[in-house]
């Protein structure tokens, strides 16, 4: 038999229940594992005497049932070369759950037993969602609340309520965001939600919104910070990005039609999501970067167990609850685990690359291309003009000779080419004869006109 690891604990005999409680609660509170009686810790066998097997197992037993809650387990008695040994099985316990032993709690890491403290308590909590940010206590009172903010909420989530500020401390409570126990104090997301300002009691609630210039995350063109509750937040991002992106039209018969640089119900389920699902234990802020042909959202977020990029598609946790019922109520959020879904749908039909997901250590990435990305499969487009628009920056405007000297081709081809680029609705043309320059995309509607007649 192996010697002692992850799974495995072997002991000569028990002389105290109290030696055999922690390595109980370790393998409970991990992946389980064996303890065997009768073996070297190298895994000989020296077994148990005929006489001492019911002892064995009393004091076996005793210990298991130190540690609370007791975990499912199964002990037996085997032979092994020709000797008595004693075998406790420990079953794990759910991911929702952790046992203790005299109040501690216990993890196995290799072949050793490890008491939680400090950093590593609180992370594992947090992973058994024994401990939850939204429903913990602040230093928020009653003064402290913005009651226009509680009326604006309670008026989409109870539109035939009457709002009565005098027992406004009333619907918080009700509402699950603030305790009243001798004294009225906001959770975590009360303070979120519905307090004048939430930076004061949760500094870490902090959106950062960047404009890079071209497609690399060095020359920064305007960046602005958001700590404010996390309806205003999503709100003042969402303005953010609209402000750096491009809205451009076409003509459909008589009408012009807007054709916005992404679709607007995947930035804003962007947004929404990354604000229901962040870590707010994390000191790490959410940071939405903007490029010429990508926006990223980055999140403290670390996947639970049994979830990773590829199933989140249909499998949805939601790690702030009270959170997630707020956007909820206000209209935010449609249903559990329809966000990302609902994401790749909206790309595929308006013809945008799918999304990018990414786990970056303890960020959360998700990118979302615009057309751009996918401006070599545009049909009839060749390989010259797949290419230089590629290469192109949103504010970089050229002529047709510069075109006809990058790729050593005639003025007249050079012309015919753009053409059929400003045609595609990829470039857009300013000016005329000698003077025409062309760029890859306008900063306002007026400038992006193709007309399909």
């Amino acid at each position: 038999m192996n010697s002692e690891d992850q799974t495995s604990e072997m002991k000569r005999d028990i002389d105290d229940p109290a030696s055999i409680a922690k390595t109980v609660c370790s393998f409970a509170n991990t992946k389980g594992g064996d303890i065997w009686i009768g073996l070297t810790d190298d895994g000989n066998v020296v077994g148990i005497e005929k006489e001492g097997l019911d002892r064995c197992q009393l004091r076996l037993s005793n210990g298991i049932r130190m540690v609370q809650p007791i975990p499912h387990h199964e002990i037996t008695v085997e032979n092994k070369d020709g000797k008595h040994i004693v075998h406790a099985r420990i079953f794990p316990l759910s991911d929702d759950r952790f046992c203790s032993f005299k109040g501690l709690i216990y993890y196995r890491s290799g072949s050793s037993n490890l008491k939680l403290e400090g950093t590593s308590l609180h992370d594992f909590l947090v992973k058994r969602r024994v401990m939850e940010f939204d429903k913990g206590p602040t230093g928020a009172g009653i003064d402290d609340v913005a009651p226009d903010k509680v009326r604006s909420f309670l008026r989409v989530r109870s539109p035939n309520l009457t709002f009565d500020e005098g027992t406004i401390s009333q619907y918080l409570v009700k509402l699950e965001a603030a305790y009243e126990d001798g004294v009225f104090h906001l959770n975590n997301a009360g303070a979120l939600f519905f307090i004048k300002r939430p930076g004061d009691h949760i500094p870490q609630n902090e959106a950062r919104c960047v404009r890079f210039r071209g497609i690399a995350p060095i020359d920064i063109i305007d960046q602005k910070i958001i700590n404010d509750t996390v309806p205003e937040s999503i709100e003042f991002c969402q303005d953010f990005i609209s402000r750096h992106t491009m809205t451009g039209m076409k003509i459909e018969g008589m009408r012009r039609k807007d054709l916005p640089e992404y679709p607007e119900d995947v930035l804003r389920e962007a947004t929404v999501n990354a604000f229901a699902h962040r870590d707010y234990f994390s000191a790490a802020s959410i940071q939405i970067n903007v490029f010429d042909d990508r926006i990223e959202w980055v999140n403290p977020i670390v996947l639970p167990d049994g979830m990773t990029v590829e199933n989140l598609n249909s499998v949805s946790i939601p790690r702030n609850p009270l959170v997630y019922r707020y956007l909820r109520d206000l209209g935010y959020i449609e249903g559990l685990g329809t966000g990302l879904p609902r994401i790749r749908a909206s790309l595929k039909r308006g013809g945008f690359p799918d999304p990018v997901l990414e786990q970056i250590g303890p960020l959360f990435r998700l990118t979302v291309y615009n057309r751009g990305r996918n401006v070599e499969r545009v049909e009839g487009l060749n390989e010259r003009q797949g290419s230089f628009i590629k290469e192109l920056g949103v504010a970089d405007y050229f002529t047709s000779g510069q075109y006809a000297e990058r790729f050593s081709i005639s003025r007249p081809t050079a012309v015919k080419e753009l053409n059929e680029l400003c045609t595609l609705g990829i470039l857009i043309k300013k000016g005329r004869g000698p003077s025409t320059r062309y760029a890859r995309a306008a900063k306002t509607i007026d400038n992006w006109i193709i007309n399909e007649n």
